[in-house]
């Protein structure tokens, strides 16, 4: 699947649309700008550059607005049309024939290009500014948000299950927002554990146990795991990668750097050795920020801790070496 974001950008109550070039596909058709997500960039990053590079302007990108799933020329393309506010630059032409600030009352006048036709009719209706920033500065709906933590608060549970306590790792897969498959790495079904008889090193690794994203595919029914999202703890190995790849995942998301490997993805090495398409991003996470929330959830009208009678509040300490 190939993921591309338009950016639905404002300006003084009105929003930025370009029409495509003649002798391009859909010529003459009007879209709203934006262009192909690479490989270790966000939806937002992408915006960020290709309105640079396009436009010459700069934006600073929002919420999510809509999403769609289509097909061209036998390929499957997700477009991601993000909220974006205009900053500074004086717009140019360079990717499209001509480009308008236009109002929403104004939007039928113009003919656009069917995969754009989504975002036309949710700016008719009104844009949902029910948003808010995560760490690495993507916005979400307040709910999808949520549920992205607590799917990462599981993953990070499930690695205290890990059985070599050189490194404790889990992964998970979403798919149709739900956690369709878990694990951790530990040795083999009937093996002892690291944590029982200690490591069995090679070439600076411990090889008893394997790692969690190969417990994920083992352990997840296949069907499930294809197109899904994929959350997981440390670097994945190149080996891990492929094989995710191999699925294939729709996408994999890693938080925290495993440095004990002779492998560290760049974009360029990601591109070269899976293709344009592979999407892997790196998530900072503030973990005390994330469980909190989740426990002031928990104390509030509902929760359980609000029926016991009382709240958690954690405290971030450094570990004395």
């Amino acid at each position: 699947m190939i993921d591309v974001a338009a950016a639905i950008i404002e300006k003084e109550g009105k929003f930025l649309i370009g029409k495509r070039k003649k002798g391009n596909h859909l010529e003459n058709k009007w879209e709203f700008p934006g262009g192909k997500i690479e490989s270790l960039e966000t939806p937002e990053e992408c915006l960020i550059r290709e309105l640079k590079e396009e436009l010459g302007i700069t934006i600073e990108v929002g919420g999510i607005v809509a999403e769609r799933i289509f097909n061209y020329s036998g390929k499957e393309i997700r477009l991601l049309g993000y909220r974006a506010s205009y900053i500074s630059g004086e717009p140019i032409l360079n990717a499209h024939e001509e480009i308008k600030w236009i109002s929403a009352e104004e939007l039928n006048k113009f003919d656009f290009a069917e995969a754009d036709l989504i975002f036309v009719e949710k700016l008719k209706r009104g844009l949902d500014t029910n948003v808010r920033w995560v760490k690495r500065g993507i916005k979400m709906p307040e709910r999808e948000l949520f549920r992205d933590r607590i799917h990462w608060a599981i993953t990070l549970l499930a690695s205290a299950l890990g059985s070599c306590n050189r490194l404790l790792i889990s992964s998970s897969a979403e798919k149709n927002k739900r956690i369709v498959g878990l694990s951790y790495n530990g040795s083999l079904p009937g093996q002892p554990h690291c944590d029982d008889v200690g490591h069995h090193m090679i070439n600076g690794h411990c090889e008893r146990t394997r790692h969690a994203e190969v417990n994920l595919i083992s352990n997840t029914d296949e069907e499930k795991l294809k197109d899904s999202h994929v959350r997981a703890l440390g670097t994945p190995c190149l080996k891990c990668l492929k094989d995710l790849a191999g699925v294939p995942v729709a996408w994999i998301e890693y938080t925290g750097y495993y440095n004990n490997q002779e492998f560290q993805p760049t974009p360029e090495m990601i591109k070269e050795i899976f293709g344009e398409d592979f999407k892997l991003l790196h998530r900072d996470i503030d973990w005390v920020e994330l469980f909190q929330e989740i426990f002031d959830r928990l104390s509030g009208p509902g929760g359980i801790f609000n029926r016991l009678g009382y709240r958690i509040k954690l405290v971030k300490e450094p570990l004395e070496k």
